[in-house]
């Protein structure tokens, strides 16, 4: 599917899951080199940026979230000339969809909220798309404040693998965002050239590597932040299992000698002390019950109770 917009002889086409007959002409109306049709035709797996004479290549990933907990990358193509911007994927990507629904309007309207120019259009994809972005992060930051308070309720078996899943999210986005980095410096220094827009786009330039930047910084926040509740909630795990052990050691310690006793009374042979006298039962129950006693009262002082 191809969607355009355009202004004052400045065009933006997106590309939606072409047919090679819609990228082969769109190539054609813009004079494009035939290597990036390879390059759009097909997924491509690593970033990627080529400059030609009169407009330059990009190919960038994003994460976006199928689901609660699982994200992976969307692909975008840019190819950015003086006066046009192409866009091209291979499915839905929101921050796109809706930066579509503010130009119709804007069209429709014939109110523009900025000038229609091409480095400007890129400033505000790039905005959409990091905007986006920076929304999940803090919705990953807000499973943080409930792992937090679900750690301290009491929780912290469960929390074990709620606060792994968060961190598979973060990390995601930490990878993809670094792995970017480089790409998009090299692909905004080469629209400051001068045979694109110059020091025009120096502006435009910052506030893409400002936008970039800013998200980076937050995932590396709430990163650092699961770090520190997972040691807490390891830390508080780890106590509870140390005093979960704590006390079947002393149940053992108080029921071995217990079990001594017992045993001893219970030999068949021609005598036993105290056995066959008057309440004897109640005797060797009272003494195990007295020495049960002391162990505890022990274990008391010594605080291991």
């Amino acid at each position: 599917m191809v969607t355009r917009h355009g202004h004052e002889g400045v065009v933006w086409v997106d590309l939606e899951a072409p047919t090679r007959e819609e990228l082969a002409s769109v190539i054609r109306e813009f004079s494009l080199d035939p290597r990036i049709e390879e390059e759009m035709v097909a997924p491509s797996p690593y970033p990627l940026t080529v400059t030609f004479p009169g407009y330059a290549f990009v190919v960038l990933h994003f994460p976006s979230p199928v689901d609660k907990n699982v994200t992976h990358d969307q692909e975008i193509d840019i190819v950015v000339g003086k006066h046009f911007v192409i866009t091209g994927r291979y499915e839905t990507v929101s921050p796109l969809h809706n930066l579509h629904k503010i130009f119709e309007t804007e069209e429709l309207l014939g109110a523009f909220s900025e000038e229609r120019r091409a480095d400007v259009m890129l400033a505000r994809l790039f905005e959409r798309y990091f905007a986006s972005i920076r929304g999940e992060v803090e919705s990953a930051g807000s499973s943080l404040g409930r792992a937090e308070r679900d750690i301290f309720d009491g929780f912290e078996r469960d929390m074990v693998r709620s606060l792994s899943l968060i961190g598979r999210e973060l990390l995601h986005y930490g990878g993809i965002l670094e792995r970017q980095r480089d790409t998009l410096v090299d692909f905004l220094d080469s629209l400051s050239d001068s045979r694109f827009f110059g020091a025009a786009f120096e502006p435009s330039k910052r506030a893409i590597l400002a936008e970039h930047a800013k998200t980076a910084h937050l995932v590396s926040t709430y990163r650092a932040m699961l770090v520190e509740l997972r040691g807490t909630n390891d830390s508080l795990l780890a106590t509870k299992q140390n005093d979960i052990m704590t006390r079947l050691t002393i149940m053992a310690l108080v029921t071995f000698p217990l079990s001594l006793i017992a045993a001893i009374f219970g030999m068949n042979t021609h005598y036993l002390p105290i056995v066959g006298m008057p309440g004897d039962f109640w005797i060797i129950t009272g003494t195990m019950a007295a020495l049960m006693t002391c162990f505890f009262v022990y274990f008391k002082v010594k605080r291991w109770l």
